[in-house]
């Protein structure tokens, strides 16, 4: 299993981490028990997820190759300012910024405090994977051309939906 923990008890509070240790054989398990622990429907995860995977493959190490002076990082490719919110997330963590639990925590505060709005609201309003995917596309992700991305994207996510793990539910969030 992967396995990162946090150092607080409310999983569900909006700038405080998981104390729970995150499970799951893949990367991509261990997101998808993250975020469903935190209340999101399967659609809603799978619309996040389709993002994280056309971003990272769900890789928290992978940098984006670019000539920009501020490259891409992590799970959701942080840049510029947001990059440095992370690293410094990190240290305060003691944790690498690479540590995938650090950026699934960095990642819900950011959904919870600066995202929440106009993300975050508008995802746990929806029931739908392929709105889900497009809201967090334009709104969190904001790559230069979201209508040519947002068809692999969308293809992402329903394939995520398909996935054992998906299906049976994920991990029990009540022993988290």
């Amino acid at each position: 299993d992967v396995t990162a923990t946090g150092n607080s008890a409310d999983c569900n509070a909006a700038t405080v981490v998981s104390s729970t240790t995150l499970s799951g054989n893949t990367n991509a398990e261990v997101i998808w028990n993250f975020l469903s622990c935190k209340g999101l429907s399967a659609n809603q995860v799978a619309g996040i997820m389709g993002n994280i995977q056309a971003e990272s493959g769900f890789n928290p190490g992978i940098e984006e190759k670019t000539p920009r002076a501020s490259k891409g990082y992590g799970i959701v490719q942080w840049t510029f300012g947001r990059r440095t919110n992370l690293e410094n997330y990190a240290k305060t963590r003691g944790k690498p910024a690479s540590d995938l639990g650090v950026q699934l925590d960095f990642l819900w505060i950011e959904l919870n405090t600066a995202y929440k709005a106009n993300t975050l609201d508008p995802i746990r309003a929806t029931t739908s994977v392929e709105v889900a995917t497009d809201i967090f596309l334009r709104k969190f992700e904001r790559p230069a051309n979201p209508d040519r991305t947002k068809p692999v994207r969308l293809g992402f996510a329903q394939s995520i939906l398909r996935q054992t793990w998906a299906k049976d539910g994920g991990t029990d969030c009540a022993a988290k």
